[in-house]
């Protein structure tokens, strides 16, 4: 019994938006026409003979849509909360972070090649300010990680947030190269 209201309500969270619309449309004016309008359009007797089943179906389908219109109220809200905390987490970056997201902006890189060992890549991503582009990629010229696209927007428009950047991404192969010069 409840996996079939769960179908049911999965089935109903599937019907888009519009169509709701046009059924509590639809319901509305065969309920509330004026008996002469209902007439001039029959659907006097339609509402005569099943008026019993379209009031409940009208007030449910109003109740789901306003259910529906609430969700995505909240949703809304909790992703705008979440890119406000996003967007702090960038002007708390440390210097290396901010050497590591500086090609991003200033060279206009789509992706940065580091090993999928690095640990400020990973700090980055945990943060949600980058994600691996590609699982494909080797020990020696690393994996691609791509800036995602609202904190491109936001550091593009509040380049000052990288000031007093320290350092660069290097690939596996540069890392490789400086140890070996100082050996």
């Amino acid at each position: 019994m409840l996996e079939k209201i769960s179908s049911f309500s999965a089935f109903l969270m599937q019907i888009p938006g519009a169509v709701l619309v046009m059924i509590i449309i639809a319901l509305s004016l065969i309920l509330f026409l004026p008996e002469a309008a209902a007439q001039t359009i029959y659907v006097d007797g339609f509402r005569k003979a099943y008026g019993v089943y379209i009031g409940p179906v009208w007030l449910l389908t109003i109740a789901f849509c306003g259910g529906r219109l609430y969700h995505h109220i909240i949703e809304k809200r909790k992703q705008a909360k979440q890119l406000i905390r996003l967007k702090k987490s960038l002007s708390e970056l440390t210097p290396e972070e901010k050497g590591y997201l500086l090609p991003y902006i200033i060279n206009g890189e789509n992706s940065i090649y580091v090993g999928i060992q690095d640990g400020i890549m990973a700090g980055l991503q945990k943060k949600g300010i980058t994600y691996r582009a590609s699982n494909m990629g080797d020990q020696m010229n690393g994996f691609a990680f791509n800036l995602q696209s609202w904190a491109r927007q936001h550091l593009v428009e509040n380049e000052h947030l990288l000031n007093h950047a320290v350092g660069r991404p290097k690939t596996p192969r540069e890392k490789y190269r400086e140890q070996r010069r100082f050996y």
